[in-house]
């Protein structure tokens, strides 16, 4: 009653309808169909999935008559179904196998970098014990030169406390020079009036008057003295003698 729903199926089209595949034909298409995938063990594994293929389609076919008879449900079993179940195990098996392809590359590529990490750690374990050994001698060799430099700066604030000792002293020893330089300017500035008196007298000074002086047996006091400072100025003896001796010479 369905088909006729559909005349242009019955009109137009030539209908074949197989009969129901025996268990021979399905293991021989099923091998047929497996004969185009490589299975290890060959023969031997291309039958027995043929034969499971085989009955899992009689198994299918035999439940839907059951249904049949206990549901009247149809389940329409055909060779259709059989070679979908065939052809969809090699596309599977075809993921399947590219799946696991791609996992074996990976891990094949994973464990070459591993090796390659691993000869590099290796190497620059190697390259970084030089460099720790070169580290520990720069290192060495900066800590003595710190040595030196702290010493040398011991040295140069021993010199540095030296010397602001001495600019200390220099500094008492200006000022004091300062005071008796100031003190020397006051008295020199005192003993101006006299000396230009001194320097006027002598000025004044004749050959009679150091002739008048010689024929003293003993001068007056304040000639004696001015006698005797010339005397220590001429580092002579400082005597009345001595001076009228020298005194003697002068013509």
């Amino acid at each position: 009653n369905r088909i006729r729903m559909y005349p242009s199926l019955v009109n137009c089209t030539t209908i074949d309808l197989f009969a129901d595949w025996p268990q021979d034909a399905l293991l021989e298409v099923g091998e047929r169909y497996l004969s185009q995938i490589e299975l290890a063990g060959d023969e031997k594994y291309r039958t027995s999935i043929a034969q499971i293929f085989a009955t899992v389609h009689s198994s299918v076919y035999q439940c839907s008559i059951q249904m049949w008879d206990e549901m009247r449900r149809r389940n329409y079993v055909t060779p259709s179904n059989f070679l979908e179940l065939t052809t969809g195990y090699r596309k599977l098996l075809y993921e399947k196998r590219k799946e696991l392809c791609d996992a074996r590359d990976k891990l094949t590529n994973g464990l070459g970098k591993i090796e390659e990490a691993k000869i590099q750690v290796t190497e620059m374990s190697i390259e970084l014990e030089k460099k720790r050994a070169l580290a520990n001698e720069a290192q060495k060799k900066c800590e003595e030169s710190l040595g030196g430099l702290v010493n040398e700066q011991r040295e140069v604030e021993q010199s540095k406390a030296t010397v602001e000792k001495l600019k200390e002293r220099v500094k008492i020893d200006e000022e004091k020079a300062s005071t008796i330089a100031q003190a020397a300017q006051e008295d020199l500035a005192a003993a101006m009036p006299a000396l230009e008196a001194a320097n006027t007298a002598l000025q004044s000074l004749t050959k009679s008057s150091i002739t008048e002086v010689k024929s003293y047996g003993r001068p007056p006091v304040p000639v004696e003295r001015a006698l005797e400072a010339v005397m220590i100025l001429r580092s002579s003896e400082p005597t009345w003698a001595e001076a009228k001796r020298q005194l003697g010479k002068f013509k």
